[in-house]
């Protein structure tokens, strides 16, 4: 968290030494499709399919994305599986894009690769990888783009039997070709008629009490366990940790235009699973919280946020070892942090604005023992669309 605060502060910085900027072309979202193949000089090779969605922020400069596998097939086939899971990156755009030739980029990522052998566990790690590429921009605001990654960190200790462990080497390079189509509905703010609208229509909100008002959100998030499920202690050839999940976060909040903060109820469902050896766990969740929040500060349009959050996770756990007596437990717990992100807010009255959630939290103890899922979570949601109904004409 602390590297993506130092980012953003460079090219703020950047930004203001090359001078003034329209805010109304701040950022633009895409969506997309890509193509890998990935391999390594001792490990299997493979083609997965990825769906994109992300967003250019500081004028084309910065590119902050997820990207979410669709398939993945092993070359050759065997009893091998693996996938580079969920990316989450960064690059960093030094010409912006353009229609007129080829334009560089650089980029971290944070790799959630998985690994799985026959009926062996679902080896999942995260992983940081490094990216350089060059894209193009065509038609109406469409990119094409060709990049290679290497991934580091490499080398797996993978449980090959209940008793037994083995060295794996798993691939650590990849080529990827990606097509991604731009979204810029602020764009036209700019004009002299486009301002004066806004003017008025900020002048009809403040009137009619709209500028404070609720809204309505909702997003894809991802859930990142930071601590080691105990349920999982006393088998060995088990990953310490559930693996990465998806899962909607959706929101009912209400915005405070005098205080430029806001509060919320987030509710945000998912389910962690994973079998191996005649094991099976599974753990359904249901994270209900009160959030309230402040935003820092307007810089044309980039708008960070830090509150709080406090809330109960509702758990549902079942453990199945083969012909043993399956274990269920239904508990609560209590869950509080820290939660932070940005709004894409060009304006006062936008009827919708893009909001980013990065959410670290705590889970409190459970008295239950054996299906305990508490810990450490950090959640990740890059896109939220927040909508105020009453804005809407």
């Amino acid at each position: 968290m602390k590297s993506g605060f130092v980012v953003i502060v460079v090219l703020m910085v950047s930004v203001s030494v090359n001078g003034q900027k329209d805010k109304y072309q701040f950022a633009q979202t895409y969506i997309g499709a890509q193509f890998d193949a990935v391999g390594g000089s001792n490990s299997p090779e493979y083609v997965a399919g990825r769906f994109l969605i992300g967003g250019t922020h500081f004028w084309q400069k910065a590119d902050f994305y997820i990207s979410i596998p669709m398939f993945t097939s092993r070359i050759g086939g065997d009893d091998w599986h693996y996938g580079e899971g969920v990316i989450t990156g960064f690059r960093y755009l030094p010409f912006g894009l353009s229609r007129k030739g080829p334009r560089p980029f650089l980029g971290a990522q944070w790799i959630t690769s998985e690994l799985r052998i026959g009926d062996g566990p679902l080896f999942e790690t995260s992983r940081f990888g490094l990216e350089a590429g060059l894209n193009i921009a065509f038609g109406s605001f469409y990119t094409i783009e060709l990049s290679a990654h290497h991934v580091f960190n490499n080398n797996v200790s993978y449980a090959v039997s209940r008793e037994s462990r083995a060295k794996i080497e798993s691939p650590d390079f990849g080529l990827s070709i990606a097509l991604k189509k731009y979204f810029d509905t602020t764009s036209g703010l700019s004009s002299e008629n486009a301002k004066t609208y806004q003017k008025q229509r900020r002048k009809s909100f403040d009137e009619e009490g709209k500028l404070s008002t609720w809204n309505v959100a909702i997003g894809l998030s991802a859930n990142v366990s930071m601590s080691d499920v105990p349920m999982l202690d006393l088998y060995d050839f088990m990953p310490d940790r559930p693996p990465l999940t998806l899962y909607p976060d959706v929101a009912l909040g209400y915005y405070l235009h005098e205080l430029d903060a806001g509060i919320r109820a987030s509710w945000r469902p998912m389910s962690l699973s994973e079998q191996a050896y005649g094991l099976d766990y599974q753990v359904s969740q249901h994270r209900l919280a009160l959030e309230g929040f402040k935003f820092l500060f307007d810089y044309k349009g980039f708008v960070p946020f830090l509150g709080i959050s406090f809330g109960s996770d509702f758990i549902k756990a079942k453990l199945r070892d083969g012909e043993l007596p399956e274990v269920e437990e239904n508990y609560s717990a209590l869950s509080y942090g820290i939660t932070f992100g940005w709004d894409i807010r060009p304006t006062e009255t936008e009827a919708w604005i893009l909001r980013t959630n990065l959410r670290c939290l705590i889970q409190s103890d459970s008295n239950v023992d054996i299906v305990n899922a508490t810990g450490r979570n950090l959640e990740i949601n890059f896109i939220q669309m927040v909508i105020y109904p009453s804005r809407w004409n």
